[in-house]
């Protein structure tokens, strides 16, 4: 398919994405599908600079006769106002953790868009960079300039290179992740398909192209470091990301087509 990356969008993924090196193939990319369960995460890209049974119950008394219609007719109403709640199919849910322990060992993406707590996306946005004055330092797309990103994977602010070397960790932005596994898997699965098709291991969709029409914002969450209130004291204050309009981006190995990574963001310009 000739050389495939095409680079990055501006204030994406913190990390450098997989190194150029040509021949993806579509073997290589290919991964076996996983089966998504029922239908009903700018954040880390660089920016430029800135189961014993139950006893059976008792039988009831058998209702007066003249009760026996009314009785009926109360349990039918009760049928059909009382949803039934399924459980994901054990086989399914094993299919999933499968893929997310698959996806671990090609990347970083589940262990920072997926994994972390609301604790430790927060901590990932770091601490707001003051002047000479103790000023906040705000960038020119009016976000707080941040320094101090708690890596999720370790919990600290450093990183190791895939050549062994550590550096400072870092995060844009952004600090964003999916609620859920299933949705990771069926994001991720649409964006390699992508990915194949274009012949570049960078793919981005839209969240409603992935997941349809909709309100989406339970499946993400994300924060941000409060352009107008960074900090009180020793505390960062944080707001939400709203992902109304967002897209989901993936980068990929050219060479072996593994995931590198792959997040949510939200709509440019939409914060702050």
């Amino acid at each position: 398919m000739g050389e495939l990356y095409g680079g990055g969008e501006t204030g994406v993924e913190e990390s450098s994405p997989p190194p150029e090196t040509p021949g993806l193939s579509e073997t290589e990319f290919d991964r076996e599908p996983v089966e998504p369960t029922d239908m009903p995460d700018a954040g880390d890209n660089p920016e430029d600079d800135d189961g014993e049974p139950l006893e059976p119950d008792e039988p009831d008394e058998p209702d007066e006769p003249d009760e026996v219609h009314e009785a009926a007719v109360d349990d039918a109403d009760a049928d059909a106002q009382e949803p039934v709640e399924v459980e994901d199919a054990p086989e399914a849910t094993a299919e999933t953790d499968a893929k997310i322990a698959e996806l671990e060992k090609q990347g970083h993406g589940p262990q920072r868009h997926l994994h972390p707590t609301t604790e430790a996306l927060k901590d990932r946005t770091g601490e707001p960079k003051t002047d000479a004055d103790d000023n906040v330092v705000l960038k020119n797309n009016g976000h707080v300039r941040t320094v101090n990103h708690v890596n999720p994977e370790t919990g600290t602010t450093q990183e190791v290179t895939p050549d062994g070397q550590s550096k400072a960790h870092y995060c844009g932005d952004y600090a964003t992740k999916f609620t859920n596994p299933e949705d990771y898997v069926r994001a991720e699965e649409y964006l390699r398909e992508k990915a194949i098709e274009s012949g570049i291991p960078e793919a981005t969709a839209s969240i409603e192209e992935i997941f349809g029409q909709g309100d989406h914002s339970g499946r993400f969450e994300g924060y941000y470091v409060d352009p107008g209130d960074p900090k009180a004291d020793d505390s960062v204050n944080h707001l939400p990301v709203d992902f109304e309009g967002g897209h989901i981006v993936a980068y990929y190995d050219q060479t072996t087509g593994d995931l590198h990574t792959m997040f949510p963001n939200p709509e440019p310009g939409r914060h702050p």
